[in-house]
């Protein structure tokens, strides 16, 4: 999707409009289904509000800025995280007592996330040789202008760098 539309403006724009089409989405689907509440009071209101921007769109603009900034690659596996924390709550504030399976369930999640950070990621990153990137094309254009006959003038210093 990226190739054809380009990247999004902004990550809140991006939050946005998911959010926009994730509630048109479900809102069929509850009036489908008949899951609309009979009276609306303030107090809903509020947990309304509460859930949209809070809960949703601030944990949607935090995990697209980490993964803008830290890569999908990094910040996949915190993803583990989400029933670990769900399970570490209900045990705080409900008193559910762990049974032994799941306590080896919760080991496991926080081996492989120990295991993930410690991975070399460079045997894993896909060869992108089919799709120039922006730099590659805005050297290219540049490197035509520079020669009258539009041949490039050779690889950027930066690319000699990586022969050597």
């Amino acid at each position: 999707m990226l190739h054809k539309w380009g990247r999004p403006s902004s990550i809140i724009s991006l939050t946005g409009w998911q959010m926009i089409v994730a509630g048109v989405e479900l809102s069929i689907v509850a009036a489908f289904l008949g899951d609309i509440p009979a009276t609306i009071t303030a107090a809903n209101l509020l947990g309304f509000v509460l859930i949209a921007l809070v809960v949703t769109a601030l944990a949607f603009a935090l995990w697209f800025f980490a993964i803008q900034s830290a890569g999908a690659a990094s910040v996949a596996p915190l993803l583990l995280m989400t029933p670990l924390t769900a399970f570490a709550l209900d045990a705080v504030f409900n008193g559910v007592v762990p049974s032994v399976i799941q306590s080896i369930g919760v080991a496991v999640v926080i081996a492989s996330l120990l295991l993930s950070q410690h991975i070399d990621r460079r045997a894993f990153r896909i060869a992108h040789h089919h799709a120039k990137s922006a730099r590659q094309e805005a050297r290219e254009q540049a490197n035509a202008m520079a020669r009258p006959d539009g041949r490039q003038a050779g690889p950027a210093p930066e690319q000699k760098a990586e022969f050597k």
